[in-house]
């Protein structure tokens, strides 16, 4: 048996009118209550669940910056097979190969230059030692023979100890550009 409804009249409902069920007849007014409190108890829980959201997202994302890094340096890992390296070896060895050569055959000439600046060095102090050594026995063989009397031979004494004085402040110029070259030598 099929029982037809009418449209205009609501359904009879399955739950009994007692307890905490409203029934339909007592209007909108009845139901405020009921609505405004289940409108309270879904912001509580909207903000509770979005305290939560919040609290996950901090907690999920903080270490995010590096994470990125991590994801970037990717490219610093990337193998590649013996073939390709040897590729890229030959390649930079073509690129840089002729400049080495060339810049090994300066420094070797300039090494070689300052060697033969030294020893002329080494020469020039020799020579002004021995000249300087010959001029301090000249004056005392002048100063000896001759005595200090004369007049003549005082301007010439002072003469000689000018030039000894000169020969000395060569002596110590060119010892000091012979440490300074061996300093260079030791640095290259």
């Amino acid at each position: 048996m099929v029982v037809r409804r009418s449209l205009t009249q609501p359904r009879q409902s399955v739950f009994t009118a007692g307890g905490s069920v409203v029934p339909l007849n007592e209007g909108p007014a009845s139901h405020l209550s009921y609505l405004h409190a289940t409108v309270q108890m879904t912001a509580r829980c909207t903000s509770t669940l979005a305290e939560i959201a919040e609290d996950q997202r901090v907690e999920g994302t903080h270490d995010l910056t590096r994470l990125m890094r991590v994801i970037e340096n990717d490219r610093l890992f990337v193998l590649i097979d013996e073939p390709q390296l040897k590729a890229a070896r030959s390649q930079l060895e073509d690129e840089i190969g002729p400049q080495l050569t060339t810049l090994l055959e300066r420094s070797e000439k300039a090494i070689d230059a300052l060697d033969t600046k030294e020893q002329s060095l080494r020469s020039r102090i020799a020579s002004v030692k021995a000249s300087q050594a010959a001029a301090a026995t000249k004056a005392a063989e002048t100063a000896a023979a001759s005595g200090a009397a004369r007049r003549g031979d005082a301007r010439r004494l002072q003469l000689l100890q000018s030039r000894r004085q000169r020969a000395e402040r060569e002596l110590e110029a060119v010892e000091a550009e012979a440490r300074q070259l061996e300093t260079e030598l030791m640095k290259g």
